[in-house]
């Protein structure tokens, strides 16, 4: 009786001790974290840029009013700093600045801001925006009312035929890719549009700038397409290269259409 006592006794002691250790890991994960949220804001706040917050993105307000939510816990972040902290498109502003109202693609949208950064140095531009994950696009959305910008979004994978595929997600939001066949719990069923059906839906004639980053599926989507006559009416063409080994023939397809091209670490600009 008295072992039996003591066994209850030693049970509910270290079930208490759980608990407190628990409480204890959680206390130092949110203190943890609320750390490096007043840490982010105030770095920001030293570069005049305004963070907001609530429990699940945060409002960036830059100077020039430009504005836009990142949500936390994922890699929106990380586009931020490429886009606009690292300035990974500066090289298009002044090709920007001299064309009144342009028609802009963005090819792997994400959340908005290869959009939203263009939009600083163009105005009543139009802006199509083309982004197969589901999870991106009331962020994109919301993003492109903010800033006030005339877009059409299309929630589908780009490609160089129609067809049906599968998303394969990663942890980060930002490196989703299409593929033949599904991977796995964090694939997602997308169809998928060409250059060409956008041009035909969307009955346009002149396209001023093509923003590609797809994660590798660039490849396919020049060298696989039976169609490239959207090279015809395009005046410049941003592409971000997965595969370093394929510069070249990137190089050489784009001169062949008479574009002048000029290379920024792993992204290739085409003008005419």
């Amino acid at each position: 009786m008295l072992l039996s006592s003591t066994t209850k006794y030693s049970i509910k002691q270290f079930t208490l001790i759980e608990v407190l250790c628990l409480f204890i890991l959680y206390f130092f994960k949110r203190s943890h974290k609320l750390y490096k949220e007043k840490s982010l804001i105030d770095s920001y706040y030293l570069k005049n840029i305004k963070i907001k917050r609530d429990c699940m993105y945060y409002k960036f307000i830059l100077e020039n009013n430009i504005n836009f939510l990142l949500r936390k816990e994922c890699s929106d972040q990380n586009v931020y700093e490429e886009i606009f902290d690292y300035n990974c498109y500066s090289f298009v502003s002044d090709y920007l600045n001299g064309i009144a109202s342009p028609l802009i693609l963005d090819l792997g949208a994400n959340i908005g801001l290869a959009s939203v950064y263009f939009s600083q140095f163009c105005t009543g531009g139009t802006y199509i925006c083309v982004e197969p994950n589901q999870d991106n696009i009331n962020t994109l959305i919301i993003n492109l009312n903010s800033n006030h910008l005339n877009y059409k979004v299309v929630n589908k994978g780009i490609w160089h035929e129609t067809t049906n595929m599968f998303l394969e997600k990663t942890s980060e939001s930002w490196t989703a890719c299409l593929k033949n066949q599904n991977k796995g719990n964090n694939s997602q069923f997308v169809e998928t549009t060409t250059i060409s059906n956008i041009i035909d839906e969307y009955r346009i004639n002149n396209i001023d700038l093509i923003k590609i980053d797809i994660e590798g599926s660039e490849y396919n989507l020049f060298f696989e397409s039976k169609c490239l006559d959207f090279l015809y009416i395009t005046k410049s063409i941003i592409i971000e290269i997965h595969d370093y080994k394929t510069f070249d023939i990137y190089l050489k397809l784009l001169r062949s259409y008479k574009f002048n091209v000029t290379v920024h670490s792993d992204v290739i600009f085409a003008y005419k």
